[in-house]
């Protein structure tokens, strides 16, 4: 009974020798390849679809016309915090170019500022789905007149869609979003001596690719 015990210590003694190497290794890869909280990134976006919107009210009068856009261009970054797996919030400032309608020659440029809200999760090791939510700040740069003029309109906006991570590397990612987003920037002017209340949408859906990696 005694010569057994001995045998058994003897092999768990070989056993984890040999074992205990390998999951020291393990665990270090396991260290190594923790899912990074901040991730900075990319994008470039198309909005094919979208809605040019214009109200302008004085002494209790109101005009508004809408017209069907041409398509528009965006350029953008993001910055990202992972508070929890599934959660993180960020910044994704854009430009968004050639704001105009079907027919018109002069095109506007819009700077937005929106934080971003994400919520998602791996489905598979390297995919990753989300949504995000993404209220902030916008500026309107219209045309200039013909005199050169060019005055700026901003207010709130909100952004809201969905997107798919695809991780080509543990610490490096592609990404494709499709979004839309509402604009509401306005603008107070005086028209001799009645004030005049401006407001120009410029709302899109836009589809994006771009990168992400984490730090």
């Amino acid at each position: 009974m005694r010569n057994n015990r001995s045998c058994i210590a003897s092999v768990a003694f070989v056993v984890l020798a040999v074992v205990a190497p390998g999951l020291a290794h393990a665990q270090g890869m396991t260290e190594s390849v923790a899912e990074p909280k901040v991730w900075l990134g990319g994008h470039l976006g198309l909005s094919p679809v979208g809605t040019l919107k214009a109200k302008a009210s004085a002494q209790g009068s109101e005009l508004s016309d809408s017209v069907d856009t041409a398509t528009a261009f965006e350029v953008g970054a993001q910055f990202e915090f992972r508070i929890m797996p599934f959660l993180s919030v960020g910044l994704a400032p854009a430009v968004l170019l050639h704001i105009k309608g079907q027919d018109d020659k002069d095109s506007a440029s819009q700077l937005d500022l929106p934080l971003r809200i994400t919520a998602g999760g791996n489905v598979m090791p390297q995919l990753r789905l989300y949504g995000f939510v993404a209220p902030g700040y916008t500026i309107l740069f219209p045309p200039a007149d013909d005199m050169g003029n060019s005055d700026r309109l901003s207010g709130f906006m909100v952004g809201f869609g969905g997107g798919v991570g695809f991780k080509i590397a543990p610490k490096f990612a592609v990404i494709g979003e499709l979004g839309y987003q509402f604009r509401f920037p306005s603008e107070t002017r005086m028209l001799g001596t009645t004030p005049v209340d401006l407001q120009i949408q410029a709302n899109y859906l836009t589809f994006s690719l771009g990168v992400v990696a984490g730090l």
